[in-house]
């Protein structure tokens, strides 16, 4: 059943690929036009490394993060909100395990062609950066578990925005809060001492983002962060399911 949905998504990607790639191309792009560029010469870490070792990074994770939250966010407005098609699923006896898993899948192939893409298109504008074969399976490796956290995020949200206006206000906030509220691209020693203190202590993306600029900058990496960011996602799983069932009704 799942490859039923699937395959209906691929047939509806490829009669919008033009779309798909233009985003894919240009959000990279213009994130690094207006958020990085303005910034190069001005911000400095503590620890004195260049601001695009700091932005590069941030980049990488932002574009593929935010896509990822997105994906399934449009995919349910589309068939539950916008059409009978989740209605039409449900007479096919494809249960909500099933159509969370095709979200998810759907989700981790878009984000991992954004994030390729991106990778891409930073090597062209930051020439300066010289980016191993290792460091691009590490990058490879780490930005799993970020798709996978906002994947399930976007999921759960799509509770609540079954109206435009409302999904708007959602992904203004939401990438608003992966550009500046995480330390991604204003580096955290420009924020005051509580902000950086809370931050640390109770804010698991920017720990996400931090690990980005570890593996570019070829430092270690604690495994407990994507570990911890797995297991709040397979949290995140049950509780959409819960919900889910829960509004079966209103579907």
């Amino acid at each position: 059943m799942t490859l039923i949905l699937l395959k209906r998504e691929l047939s509806i990607i490829l009669k919008n690929i033009n779309s798909y790639l233009l985003y894919l191309f240009i959000f990279p792009s213009l994130l690094y036009l207006f958020l990085v560029t303005p910034f190069y010469d001005i911000l400095r870490s503590a620890s004195g490394m260049h601001y695009i070792y700091h932005a590069f990074p941030a980049i990488l994770f932002l574009s593929s993060s935010f896509l990822s939250f997105c994906i399934p966010l449009f995919i349910i407005k589309r068939d539950v909100y916008d059409s009978n098609y989740f209605t039409y699923l449900q007479t096919l006896n494809i249960n909500i395990y099933i159509y969370k898993i095709y979200l998810i899948i759907v989700s981790l192939c878009l984000s991992y062609i954004q994030f390729f893409i991106s990778l891409f298109i930073l090597t062209q504008l930051a020439s300066s950066i010289i980016i191993t074969f290792n460091q691009i399976f590490m990058f490879s490796l780490a930005i799993f578990p970020i798709i996978l956290l906002m994947s399930l995020i976007g999921i759960l949200f799509s509770n609540f925005t079954a109206s435009n206006h409302s999904m708007i206000m959602t992904l203004i906030f939401i990438f608003l809060f992966l550009a500046f509220g995480v330390g991604s691209f204003i580096p955290i020693e420009y924020f005051s001492e509580t902000f950086i203190h809370v931050i640390k202590k109770y804010n698991l993306f920017y720990h996400l983002n931090d690990m980005f600029i570890r593996i570019l900058q070829s430092e270690s990496i604690s495994i407990g962060i994507p570990l911890t960011t797995i297991f709040v996602s397979v949290v995140l799983f049950f509780i959409n399911y819960y919900i889910t069932i829960k509004r079966l009704g209103k579907y």
